[in-house]
C-alpha cells in the first residue's frame, strides 16, 4: 500500500490497482502525476486495470483529470459518482 496525504493506493490480489482519494481533496495535475508514479511503483511499470474511488473528492480540475491520459500504466478507469466531476 502507498499512502500519500491526498490518496491511498494498493494492488489487489486480482491485479487491479485501487486508488481512494481523501475526502474533500482538490485533485490537481501534480496530484495525478503523484498517483501515476505510485501506480507505476506498485505494478513495476506494467499496464494494469485501475479502479478509482472519487466519491468524496472536493474538486477535480481539468488538469487533474487530464493527468490520467498521460499514465502509461493505467489500462482503464472506472467512473464513480463525484460532485467534483471526475
Amino acid at each position: 500500500m502507498i499512502t500519500q496525504p491526498k490518496f491511498r493506493m494498493w494492488l489487489r490480489p486480482d491485479g487491479v490497482v485501487q486508488l481512494v482519494w481523501a475526502p474533500r481533496v482538490t485533485v490537481a495535475l501534480e496530484d495525478a502525476i503523484q498517483a501515476t508514479a505510485a501506480m507505476a511503483q506498485l505494478t513495476g511499470g506494467r499496464q494494469s486495470p485501475l479502479l478509482v474511488d472519487a466519491r468524496d473528492i472536493g474538486l477535480a480540475g481539468p488538469h487533474g483529470r487530464d493527468g490520467w491520459h498521460r499514465c502509461p500504466t493505467a489500462a482503464g478507469a472506472c467512473r464513480t459518482d463525484s460532485p467534483g466531476g471526475l
